[in-house]
Formats: C-alpha cells, structure tokens, sequence
C-alpha cells in the first residue's frame, strides 16, 4: 500500500517538521511565548494525534475508492421509492398513513436533506433566501396535495383534555381563542392562539361541538391540521390576586366552557397565568395540591354584572296592583354632586398582592385614633406573651418626677439635646404634650428588636402621617395594624 504510506509518512513529517521549527516560527511572527508553549501541547496531544490518524485512514478510503460518495443511497430517493409503494394503503391502513405523516414532517425532512449534502459533500454555505423565507410547510403539502401552506398536528389521545377553547370567527374559520396555561397543548407548544383549525383526523369540522365529537371518536391519536396564524405575541406578566368574593364557574352562563371554569373561595390568593383576555382570566389557586388552571371571570367583567343599582330605586320585586304593568328596573347614571353614594359602592373583587419571602416581623405598630384603646391592647399583648413582646422606652424632654428612675418608664434628657436629635432623624416618632417633647427614639427599637423580642408601638395616626422616620418604614420590618373599638373589644378577651 504505498499509496498509504506515503500520506501516513507525509503526516507525520509535517507535524513533526512543525514541532521541529517552533523556535524559528515564533521568530518569523513574533508570538508570544505562551502561544508558542500551546502550540506545542497541542501537536504533542494525543487527541489531536488521533485526529491525524482519522485524517490519514479518510484519505486512504478515498484513494482506493474514488467513486465512493457517487454509489452512496441517496434518502431522497429512498423516501420517494417508499412513498409510491405505500400510496394505495394510506386510505386503508393507519399505520401507513402515520408513516406518511412521519416521512413529511418538515424537522424528519431536514435531517433527509443534510444526509444527502453530506454524502454529496454539499458544504457550501446556505443561500440567504432560504434563511429568510424557508419553505416549513410546503413538505408536508407537497406529500398531501394539499392547497394551502398548514402543518399537521399530532397528540397522542389520553386522559387529560387538550386545554384548548375555540370560536368561530365572522369568516366562518373555527379559530382557537385560548390555549389553558399549564395544559396539553401549552406544554406541547405545537397550538397557538389565532390558529385555524381545519380538519381532525382528516375530517373537516366547521364548529366547536365538530371538534368536540371528532376527538371523542379519536381512537389514540388526535391529528389536527392547523393553518398557523402569524402573530406577535409578547408574554404577558403575571400577578397574584387575593379574592373578596366567591365563585363557581357552574352557575356562570357567560363562561365559554363550565368544565373549564375555576372555582374559589373568598380569600383564596390566585395565581394569574394569563389576563390577556379582557374577560376571562386564567388562574390558579395557591397552595392547592391539584395545581388546576382554570378560567375566571377578570374584574371588569365581574364589576360589570355587579353594578350598583341602589335598592331604593330597584322596583323588580315590588307588588303591583292587578292589570298595571311592572316597571322595570331603573338604573342610576352617574352624578357629580351624589359621588358620596358611589364611592360607597365600591367593589373591592380582587386585591393585587405580592409574594414575599417569609420573615420574622420585627416591629409592631398599632395605629388608631385617640381613645379606641391602643395602650391597653398593647399592655395586655406584652403582658401575654412577655418573652416574646416588649415596648420600647419613650425619651422625653420633662423634668423627672419623684421616684421615676431613668431609663424605667422614661429616658430623660433635655430640650436642647432631643430637639438636635429629632433634626438628625433619631426619632421614629415624636409630639408635644404639655409643652414637653415626648418621642420613640430609633436607637430604643433597635435595642428591643436585638434582645429577640418584636417591639410593640401605639402611634398616634396623625403623628405617624406628618412626624414617622420613613427611613424606617421603607425598610419592610414594620408590621401596621389599626385598631379599631371592635378590635380593643375582643382585646379584653387577653389574659
């Protein structure tokens, strides 16, 4: 074989002619010597030795076989000597028609395509036109004769529904309206909103109970063939909604599908997947264990069928005299000057809320008016659970009293000195009562916070509007709760 020897002997005098000569290339091109140190690991790799016996054995192939890539089996015309053995049973056999399905679909065609520029060594690059307008369903109308550019879809029939909503269209189209987050056809991502739907299993369906009756007489597999609608999309954000009223999608006559209705309690906290229907949200609930999506009603639609109508002026249900006709409901226009009435009426139906990592509460605030109790429920707190509750020791600007000792009741200090403090923001809160400054220094509910205990502070709501330390409230270790007298009534309930 001297054929052979020659190139394995040609290979190696050139790597070892290189290796030779290292020191004169990096005097010809003045490489660094790092560059020329990694050079040389390289050719003395063994992987990169064994490429050169690769290089050596493909050389020899092609030496001795010259013809080789032309009696190679092209799978284009494999595919096309299939294709015309099977086209009589595609009507017969479902098999067929699958294997058909298969040998069209556009992903199964490009691998086909680069075999055959493998073997005829087409390694040119790729023409720009191609790039830009590739031709992704014309495979598969090409195979089935068909007019218009669609793709079919194939899912596999089980138990758990397509997650798919459709409707028809002014045009007569049957389109798909809405696709259920977390769904079959969400997770195949092969349906898109806007697509149109043909055909199911080679029957055409024109409305939704057609789709509906031709995938319940599906026996495994559910072909859908789909003209794609090209629209942008962008992903829409996400949100959490606490809710303020219940529902139950099987008493809604507006819902498009019960089945794919959402029920929820007052309260629940939702998870909103998708709000971009101006009707129908899709949502699930929080911390349920069968993590269902489902539809609900989005709060416009919901504020519209809950509108306020006052009872005064609502006579539906008022006995009339016999033969006078009933009136009829009389609803109530908005008026400037009666704003009172509607601001009355406002529908609280769903809360935006945030999902927070959990962490301890540091600081608890209690706010409300003068009188309703906020002292005695924070004494009775602290006085519940001391080791786990403690106030912060107020400063003020007053003279002691007999037998008051600093730092038990009261931290005292002079006018002067709290009035330089308060302009340097020392103080969470401050007032004046009686002449003498009164205030909740930073540095005392810092103190309280690291002995391992939630400070407890009763803080008047004007003194916390006008006088709080924002830099504290900002920080998300406050906890504010306003008292109300109902509130200090259930308060007498504490030990």
């Amino acid at each position: 074989m001297p054929a052979a020897a020659s190139v394995e002997e040609s290979n190696l005098v050139a790597v070892q002619t290189l290796q030779n000569n290292l020191d004169r290339l990096q005097d010809a091109t003045d490489a660094s010597d790092s560059e020329i140190n990694f050079l040389s690991d390289l050719l003395s790799d063994p992987t990169f030795q064994a490429l050169v016996d690769i290089q050596d054995g493909l050389e020899e192939y092609r030496e001795q076989n010259p013809d080789g890539p032309s009696r190679a089996l092209h799978a284009a015309k494999c595919i096309a000597e299939v294709y015309h053995e099977v086209k009589g049973l595609m009507d017969s056999d479902r098999h067929v028609n699958e294997l058909n399905q298969i040998l069209g679909n556009v992903h199964v065609k490009a691998i086909l395509d680069a075999h055959d520029d493998i073997i005829d060594r087409n390694f040119e690059e790729a023409q720009v036109e191609d790039m830009i307008q590739p031709k992704l369903f014309k495979s598969v109308s090409t195979i089935q004769d068909l007019d218009e550019d669609i793709r079919v879809v194939g899912i596999m029939k089980t138990d758990e529904p397509l997650g798919i909503t459709v409707k028809i269209e002014e045009s007569g189209d049957l389109v798909i309206a809405r696709i259920l987050a977390g769904s079959m056809s969400d997770k195949l991502g092969l349906l898109h909103v806007g697509d149109i739907v043909r055909e199911v299993n080679n029957r055409p369906v024109m409305s939704p109970q057609m789709l509906m009756d031709e995938i319940r007489r599906a026996d495994s597999r559910v072909n859908l063939k789909i003209i794609p609608r090209h629209v942008d999309r962008q992903q829409t954000s996400q949100m959490f909604m606490k809710t303020h009223f219940a529902y139950n999608p099987m008493n809604d006559r507006l819902i498009p599908s019960k089945e794919a209705g959402l029920a929820f309690q007052d309260g629940d906290i939702l998870h909103v997947l998708n709000h971009e229907d101006p009707n129908w949200w899709q949502a699930k609930i929080v911390g349920d264990d069968n993590n269902q999506v489902g539809l609900i009603p989005s709060k416009n639609l919901e504020e519209n069928r809950k509108a306020f109508v006052r009872r005064d002026m609502d006579y539906s249900k008022s006995s009339l005299l016999c033969g006078l006709k009933r009136n009829k409901k009389k609803k109530i226009k908005y008026n400037a000057t009666k704003n009172k009435d509607w601001d009355n009426a406002d529908l609280v139906l769903y809360e935006e809320v945030t999902r927070m990592p959990p962490f301890e509460r540091k600081t608890l605030v209690l706010v409300g008016a003068s009188g309703v109790g906020r002292r005695s429920l924070k004494e009775k707190l602290i006085k519940s659970d001391p080791r786990r509750f403690a106030s912060a020791i107020p400063n003020t600007s007053r003279a002691p009293r007999d037998g008051e000792i600093h730092g038990k009741k009261y931290f005292f200090s002079d006018r002067d000195t709290m009035e330089m403090e308060i302009r340097n923001d020392l103080f969470l809160e401050y007032g004046v009562f009686n002449g003498n400054l009164y205030g909740t220094k930073l540095e005392t509910v810092h103190n309280t916070i690291h002995s391992g205990k939630m400070c407890v502070l009763d803080v008047n709501p004007t003194t916390c509007l006008l006088n709080m330390n924002p830099t504290c409230v900002t920080r998300g270790k406050m906890f504010m709760l306003n008292v109300n007298p109902t509130m200090s009534k259930y308060s007498e309930q504490l030990p």
